[in-house]
Formats: structure tokens, C-alpha cells, sequence
């Protein structure tokens, strides 16, 4: 019998759960019962893993038992229309394809391609820019950090930016800013998990779903106009976006224009929102560390030489172990997904 907290029946230790710190009450659990306990939630029960001894068991040596994601719940099906993604499938043909395709195209950001430096240091120009004219002036670098990493995603995604200010950034801005904060799994909306006919009397949560689906198909239909353009006019402007364009395409038997969309809404989502939080952190906690600012430009200096007009270089990675480790540092501090 695997050990647990026990709890109510058909709640079971919903009410003993931390809506907004999930993962501190799993903790908890985990010190009292061990590394492997049994939690149940609403009928459903659920196995909580928290050493890298049973996890690696489970994840490797027994990785065909434990494979594949849980069942949709109702929130991501809502905005996913129930099909498959990248992200919350299990392994199947669809994900299979749409999972290698990613991973070939990925290859051409490979560090060692340059590519990927490029597209940053033509947002981290603009980003540089805007910071300096505030001329030391206290601000907070939150909006300006979050439009920068926008633009680094859709011109990784789509082959160019967008204006300041517009529409279309706008859209952008505000359709991460609301799933970011109604799709967390322990988060605001978890009540629709389990009672998902809430949706029918106001539920607040559930109004910014439906915006923010509205807003994620605006942007997917403006995105696919640009691609198909771009490609029968043959622009030169081309992101990860037309390849898989072109891959449904190929394989039309098997994948739909819904694939796109939620290929679309997984990378400018995740790949957005996780990177803003990143670098929340880092300028939080390096604010209160001066001295680690000062070993940082020093190490940075010592490289690429003082008064030099170049900043640092993926190539200079090998030879700045403290930045690097500073970086890994604000990882080990925060959490990503």
C-alpha cells in the first residue's frame, strides 16, 4: 500500500492543497510520507514522485510504464479544441511528426550556426537603446524586457517582428499575459478541472479563456496570411512557422490547419512566457547583488577587451564560467513551467 494524506471523500485533499504554491503542500507530503505517496484529488488519484532516485526509475528505466501525458483538462482541451500539440499529447502520429519536424528544424538555431545570436542581437539593439535613454532614471524594465522577448519569438517564429505599439504586438502582448495566468495547473481556473459546467454561471476564469482563444485565433489567421505570402511571393522571410506550414502540407492525410495553430500557440506561449519569467528573476535578484553585477562585467570585460564595441559572443561561453554559472544559478532559483 503506498503511503499518503488522507482526505475527504469524493474531494479527497483538495482543501488541504495551496491553490497558489501547489508545489510547497507536495513537499510537505513528500517529507511526511516519503519519496512516493498517494494523493487523491476529486476521485482521481494521483502518484507524487519527489527524488531523482524513483524519478530517473520511473522516467528511464521504467519509461514505457510511466510514458505519456495525462488526460487534457478542461481549460487546455477548451483552447486546443481537443486536438493534439506538441506539448500535452501522449506519443502518437501526429505528435510523432510534429515532434520531429521541430527537432530537424531546430537544428538550424544550433548554437554553432550563428543563427540564433543574430536574431537576439537585432531585438538586443532596440532593447539597449530604450534602457539607456532613460539616462539612470529608476524604471521598471518589466514591459520593455517582456516586448523584447516577444519579438525574439516572431522573428524566430515568422521571419520578422513587430512595431511597437501596434495591433498586432498588442494582441500579442495581452494573449500571453492571459493564459500565462489562467492555464496553470494549480493555478487560477483549477476549479474548472473539475467542475467544468462552472463555465455556464460566470466564472470569470472562464471569460478570459474565451478571450484569450479569440485573441490566439486573430493572431494565428494574421501569422498564416504572412506565411502564405511570404511563400508564393517569395519574401526571404521565413521562420520555424513556414516549415511546419509546409510539413502539413506534405501530410495532409494526417495533420490540419489546427495542428499549425496549436504548433503556433505552443511556441509563442511557452517559449514567450517561460523566458519572461527567466528574466524577471534575474533582474530581481541581481539588483539585490551588486558585487555579483561587478564580477560579471569584470569577467565580460576581461574577454572581449575593454572599450570594445562588440558585446559577448556565444563563442565566448567557454571562457566566462562565472557568468555561465550565475546563469545556472538563476535557473536553480526559479521555476520555469
Amino acid at each position: 500500500m503506498i503511503p499518503g494524506p488522507s482526505g475527504l471523500p469524493f474531494f479527497g485533499c483538495a482543501f488541504q492543497l495551496d491553490r497558489k504554491k501547489p508545489f510547497e503542500t507536495f513537499m510537505n507530503w513528500a517529507g511526511t510520507y516519503g519519496e512516493v505517496c498517494l494523493v487523491t484529488l476529486f476521485a482521481r488519484k494521483i502518484l507524487l514522485l519527489s527524488s531523482s532516485k524513483v524519478l530517473e526509475e520511473a522516467l528511464i528505466t521504467r519509461g514505457k510504464d510511466f510514458s505519456g501525458r495525462p488526460a487534457l483538462f478542461y481549460r487546455a482541451k477548451f483552447m486546443s479544441d481537443g486536438h493534439e500539440d506538441i506539448v500535452s499529447t501522449s506519443p502518437c502520429p501526429v505528435w510523432k511528426v510534429l515532434r520531429k519536424g521541430l527537432q530537424r528544424e531546430m537544428k538550424k538555431y544550433d548554437p554553432s550556426q550563428r543563427r540564433i545570436e543574430s536574431i537576439i542581437n537585432l531585438i538586443l539593439d532596440e532593447l539597449i537603446k530604450e534602457l539607456a535613454d532613460t539616462n539612470g532614471v529608476p524604471i521598471d524594465p518589466r514591459e520593455a524586457i517582456f516586448t523584447s522577448l516577444i519579438n525574439i519569438n516572431c522573428l524566430f517564429m515568422i521571419g520578422n517582428k513587430l512595431d511597437y505599439g501596434g495591433e498586432k504586438l498588442e494582441k500579442v502582448k495581452s494573449l500571453v499575459t492571459i493564459v500565462s495566468t489562467v492555464m496553470n495547473i494549480g493555478g487560477e481556473g483549477t476549479e474548472l478541472y473539475f467542475f467544468p459546467w462552472l463555465r455556464f454561471f460566470g466564472n470569470k476564469t472562464f471569460a478570459k479563456i474565451v478571450k484569450a482563444k479569440e485573441l490566439r485565433n486573430d493572431v494565428y489567421n494574421w501569422m498564416l496570411q504572412k506565411m502564405k505570402h511570404d511563400l508564393e511571393c517569395n519574401t526571404g522571410e521565413e521562420g520555424i512557422m513556414h516549415f511546419f506550414y509546409k510539413l502539413i502540407l506534405k501530410n495532409q492525410d494526417l495533420l490540419r490547419d489546427d495542428h499549425l495553430k496549436l504548433v503556433m500557440t505552443n511556441l509563442l506561449i511557452r517559449g514567450t512566457a517561460s523566458f519572461n519569467c527567466y528574466f524577471y528573476f534575474l533582474v530581481n535578484i541581481l539588483a539585490h547583488y551588486p558585487n555579483v553585477q561587478e564580477l560579471i562585467h569584470r569577467e565580460i570585460v576581461n574577454v572581449i577587451g575593454h572599450g570594445k564595441s562588440r558585446r559577448p559572443s556565444l563563442t565566448d561561453r567557454p571562457k566566462m564560467p562565472y557568468t555561465r554559472a550565475t546563469i545556472c544559478e538563476i535557473f536553480r532559483f526559479i521555476k520555469i513551467v
